[in-house]
């Protein structure tokens, strides 16, 4: 009665605007797939362990690590730099996880721990560097997962810092910085390079995980952790009414103040 007595048009808008909409609709709210067979659940975690030595002792940090995995309700568990002893070799570490994770291999520096059963495994180990991947392909039933741990090539300004330090007691200058940083770029590239024709050649299946050593932003922060310490250091020379002079273990001067250059009779910027 009542589409008699309106107009037909203000009864059919609605539903063609519900009509013309249906894509927008559909990329917005997830339905259900209704007769389509589901994934898999797979919650996994990776984690450059450092060696278990974040915590203190080996066997204690390995414990808490395997706390978390297991609150967390981690199937599988991707480690770099994983590093053992006589005191607490590899099985003894595994077996803090085994609750939840019972299968585990190992080689050089990584390691997968999964809770399901790992039917095959292999490693490479990056030439010049003591970077690598190992990969495992897990029985998840139905269907092959292959996950892939890897640890690719870092900056390595943080171990160059340490060297020069030690060497030269001072801090290594911005140029040598970024000519390793290019050094290791070019490892970098080859290890990727590795590690893309793997995942081209596995037929099912597969995650990357691992640790990635973001070589851009390690640039970054050691690059302005240097500017900070060098402003630091102008402004208490600055304000230190005595004259200031410091030289390296070569003899060279590194820094001096303008009091210093004042007394000497030097022109600044000499």
């Amino acid at each position: 009665v009542w589409l008699v007595r309106r107009a037909w048009w203000v009864a059919v808008l609605p539903a063609a605007a519900l009509l013309f909409n249906l894509g927008y609709i559909a990329s917005m709210v997830r339905l259900p797939d209704l007769g389509v067979e589901r994934g898999y659940d797979l919650r996994m975690a990776s984690l450059n362990v450092n060696g278990f030595r974040r915590l203190g002792k080996r066997a204690f940090t390995a414990r808490e690590i395997a706390h978390l995995a297991a609150r967390e309700g981690i199937d599988v568990f991707c480690m770099q730099e994983f590093q053992d002893d006589g005191q607490v070799p590899a099985d003894s570490i595994a077996s803090f996880f085994a609750g939840r994770m019972p299968y585990f291999v190992r080689d050089r520096g990584e390691a997968v721990l999964s809770r399901f059963p790992i039917v095959r495994h292999g490693s490479v180990n990056f030439p010049q560097t003591n970077n690598g991947y190992l990969w495992a392909d897990l029985d998840l039933g139905r269907d092959t997962v292959r996950v892939i741990s890897v640890h690719l090539q870092t900056s390595g300004i943080s171990s160059l810092r340490r060297r020069f330090r030690k060497a030269h007691d001072r801090d290594a200058p911005v140029d040598l910085m970024l000519g390793e940083v290019e050094r290791n770029s070019r490892r970098r590239v080859e290890q990727v390079e590795q590690i893309r024709a793997l995942i081209d050649s596995t037929r099912y299946p597969l995650v990357l995980a691992g640790d990635f050593n973001d070589m851009a932003d390690k640039l970054s922060k050691s690059l302005q952790h240097e500017r900070t310490q060098r402003a630091q250091m102008q402004a208490v020379l600055r304000a230190i009414p005595a004259g200031v002079i410091a030289v390296d273990r070569g003899g060279v001067v590194s820094q001096i103040n303008p009091e210093a250059v004042r007394l000497l009779g030097l022109r600044s910027g000499r």
